[in-house]
């Protein structure tokens, strides 16, 4: 929990993603995945889409962000 509080943080500041953040989370979701079974990630943070999307995640990942900005726009569109 520290190290992704840190990475984000960094995005936080930085406003880019850097390529060792983006190897923790990477590393502690296939850890997950082979020790718990874990089946997806939930991307909760909206500022990890600067490193992380669904389809270069490197893991099976839900981008929550993506969501909430999808159906905002469906919502001020209808």
């Amino acid at each position: 929990m520290e190290f992704v509080g840190k990475a984000y943080q960094r995005i936080l500041d930085t406003q880019t993603g850097d390529p060792a953040d983006g190897a923790g989370p990477r590393r502690i979701a296939t850890n997950l995945q082979r020790r718990d079974g874990v089946e997806a990630i939930l991307l909760a943070g909206t500022d990890f889409a600067l490193m992380f999307d669904e389809t270069a995640a490197g893991f099976p990942a839900i981008d929550v962000a993506r969501l909430h900005i999808d159906t905002l726009v469906d919502r001020l569109c209808s």
